[in-house]
């Protein structure tokens, strides 16, 4: 993935590396020539992307997260 600071916001793509960021024209354009011209940062990129959304955005996460809400508005 390669988005801007914006676009990664909130998400953990930092550690391990899970995505390039890219703020301008120019760095966009070097962040995608470079997933051409090295697959092998471009399937490490696309494993731990993966991983990342499976362990983050579970069925279980997203009960706990409107579990978390309903119970601070009946406090």
């Amino acid at each position: 993935m390669v988005a801007s600071d914006r676009g990664l916001e909130g998400l953990n793509v930092d550690y391990p590396q899970r995505a390039l960021r890219a703020n301008a024209t120019e760095e966009y354009i070097a962040a995608i020539s470079c997933l051409f011209d090295q697959p092998a940062l471009r399937a490490t990129l696309a494993q731990q992307g993966r991983a990342l959304i499976e362990s983050t955005f579970t069925w279980e996460r997203a009960g706990q997260a409107y579990e978390q809400i309903l119970s601070s508005q009946t406090n």
